[in-house]
């Protein structure tokens, strides 16, 4: 239940003149720096701030892009927004602190005015990728299940021994100090091994003689967790079952087999009374029609009692249109998303498309790890190369000290204004060239609007109810979230401009850059001026335009490729310029619109890849004027299928090494 004052009371402040608005911003996503040398929370833009309440006002005023907001048309049902409570983040939670001191952490997810207000958390039952139970378990990585030998006793004391149940109880009294419902539920990454063929947690295929030992083992670990007081909500079958790892546990089943072990866990849920749900899939949107599929023979095997009230989805692969596909075939099951982790802006507005398209949740997967980020992670993804976003992380040594990642607030600015129970409403979609959007009604009556502007200018916009509409801008990178009283006002205002927000506009270029290519050159390591042997710029093989400049061929000889057009910059400060070819590469830039002024500003001398992987590829920082067009030109000289050429940039102020594309760019003209 929410609380009556709810918007007042998520923000501790006085009673809304108008609509409220929070800004939390984006900072250097994908930057491996979050886990060595992390940027001062003091020098971040927006975090969670609240802004100057906006009037409500008559419908009229500028032309300006409007997001329509239809109450009555309402979807889905939100069952909550969390994050996972598996080994590695709960060993980070422990590490150095006493149980007053963990409680302190979790309270900032899980309370509603001083933290996230978080209320969904996600246990791994046994190991995950994410673990490291080298204390209690004899396999080398410290992999387990709960009955690692068939005769064995059934038991979760390792969960104990690693303090992961020590953290759910402190989370569930937190929760209860500040009057929150909590939802939990669990995964198993791997049936036990002797279930399978491989003998082991690792690899293999769960055999069909033990789909009913699996649906034991299933309800022994609800029980289990309930005699600890911690009741699962839900379980999915297994986590990413098409997908067999072969660094950590997995199993694989199809979905008729799925089909096979949801008819067994049903017999074995209501034979003991058991009131956990169960959610099929687990995986990622491409597997959408496979859980159609589990879904349909599930329903024709159980007709009625059934214990399955959903399917699970990840994003790791494929489209999230997928799962209104999954809806349209099953309307009575639930959508529910269950692990993901996407930095900055762009993670936003995946959270944004996947409530449109009847997602009920959203978990966050890994809160918080160590700065060291093998410390306690047997699985591959501990390094920060390809780790995902954690919202915390821990310092190493002896210290008791953590610290944030943007993402912290990015995510709480969801989770702390929707709550459980909202529905969903319908918004005019936009784009992620403007601005994405989702909107809720909750419990109480309020709305909370949640837009997303991916782009680095302020975008300016009407949001309208009815007959009533507000003003608002957004500062470039930025997540804003809006709450509308449950009762609006009577629209007396005439309409009003939006704020005043100094930032970047929207750069000048028409999103195309020109591409050109000759084919059967010399080869790229020949002494010589193979550009001038070639005839470059003239009499290409071929030529097109791009949206950025980035391209990938594959040619059946040696080639030239040559991108080139000009940037149009929406801000003054020092640019830092990457270039990243298949083969020998250059990028040059003019200090004005004239291609004769251009000098080399980068080189790639060999295959790369990434843009940092030769020193040589990285710009020193450039000035450049907003407003001002630049003449710039990448060349790339590759051996056969080797037609790569790319080329990022960092705006001031932040390292994101972003693909130049869109309105920063122009074609060349004669």
């Amino acid at each position: 239940m929410v609380a009556a004052g709810f918007l007042s009371a998520v923000c501790a402040c006085a009673e809304p003149t108008g609509v409220q608005v929070f800004f939390s911003s984006e900072l250097m996503p994908k930057s491996s720096r979050w886990y060595s040398d992390p940027i001062p929370e003091s020098e971040w833009r927006f975090t969670l701030d609240q802004q100057a309440d906006l009037p409500m006002t008559r419908i009229g005023g500028a032309e300006l892009p409007v997001i329509s907001i239809d109450p009555d048309q309402s979807f889905q049902t939100l069952l909550g927004i969390g994050t996972s409570l598996e080994d590695t983040s709960t060993y980070a939670m422990q590490k150095n602190r006493s149980d007053e001191e963990i409680k302190a952490l979790l309270r900032q997810l899980v309370d509603p005015v001083e933290g996230l207000g978080m209320t969904m958390y996600r246990v791994a039952l046994g190991a995950s990728d994410f673990s490291d139970g080298r204390s209690v378990s004899d396999h080398p990585q410290g992999f387990y299940s709960y009955q690692d030998q068939k005769d064995g006793p059934f038991s979760i004391e390792n969960d104990r021994k690693l303090g992961i149940i020590r953290v759910v109880k402190l989370l569930q009294e937190v929760a209860e100090d500040c009057g929150q419902d909590l939802v939990f539920f669990g995964s198993t990454w791997s049936p036990p091994g002797w279930m399978k063929d491989s003998g082991t947690l690792i690899g293999g295929k769960l055999k069909r003689e033990h789909f009913a030992d699996f649906a034991t083992y299933l309800r022994k670990s609800i029980q289990a967790y309930a005699d600890e007081g911690i009741p699962l909500y839900a379980i999915t079958v297994n986590n990413e079952h098409y997908f067999v790892p072969k660094t950590y546990p997995g199993c694989y089943f199809t979905f008729w087999d799925e089909a096979l072990i949801t008819r067994e866990i049903n017999r074995e849920f209501l034979e003991h009374d058991l009131t956990t749900r169960v959610w099929v899939c687990d995986h990622n949107y491409n597997h959408a029609g496979n859980a159609i599929k589990t879904l349909n023979g599930y329903k024709k095997m159980v007709p009625k009692e059934r214990v399955v009230d959903g399917a699970a989805f990840h994003h790791y692969g494929g489209s999230v249109e997928a799962l209104s596909k999954v809806h349209e075939a099953h309307p009575d099951m639930n959508i529910v998303f269950t692990e993901g982790s996407k930095w900055g802006t762009e993670g936003m507005d995946a959270i944004v498309q996947l409530f449109r398209n009847w997602s009920t949740s959203y978990m966050n997967w890994v809160t918080m790890t160590t700065r060291t980020l093998d410390e306690h992670n047997q699985g591959p993804y501990n390094n920060a190369d390809i780790l995902s976003p954690t919202m915390l992380v821990q310092e190493d040594g002896y210290s008791k000290e953590f610290y944030k990642t943007p993402e912290f607030y990015l995510y709480g600015q969801f989770s702390k204004f929707i709550r459980p129970g909202a529905v969903r409403i319908d918004s005019s979609a936009g784009t992620p060239e403007t601005v994405s959007n989702v909107a809720f009604r909750n419990p109480d009556g309020t709305i909370v609007v949640v837009v997303v502007n991916q782009n680095p200018w302020v975008q300016r916009f009407y949001l309208r109810m009815g007959e009533s509409q507000t003003a608002s801008s957004i500062p470039p990178s930025t997540v804003a979230t809006y709450l509308f009283p449950a009762a609006l006002p009577s629209m007396t205002l005439d309409p009003v401009a939006p704020p005043q927000i100094i930032g970047p506009e929207i750069p000048t270029g028409t999103g195309k850059i020109l591409k050109q290519w000759w084919l059967d050159t010399a080869d790229p390591f020949k002494a010589g001026d193979v550009y001038a042997e070639a005839g470059i710029p003239n009499n290409p093989s071929g030529s097109a335009l791009l949206s950025e400049m980035n391209t990938r061929d594959e040619w059946t000889n040696t080639s030239i490729t040559l991108l080139r057009g000009y940037i149009h910059p929406n801000m003054t400060g020092e640019y830092t310029f990457y270039v990243i070819g298949n083969s020998k590469a250059q990028l040059y830039l003019s200090s004005d619109a004239d291609p004769v002024n251009k000098q080399e500003i980068a080189a790639c001398p060999s295959w790369a890849r990434s843009f940092e992987q030769n020193p040589a590829q990285k710009s020193k920082p450039i000035h450049l004027e907003a407003g001002q067009k630049y003449y710039i030109e990448a060349r790339q000289n590759g051996k056969k299928k080797n037609g790569r050429v790319s080329v990022a940039w960092d705006l001031p102020g932040l390292e994101n090494q972003t693909v130049i594309s869109g309105k920063f760019i122009s074609e060349y003209v004669e």
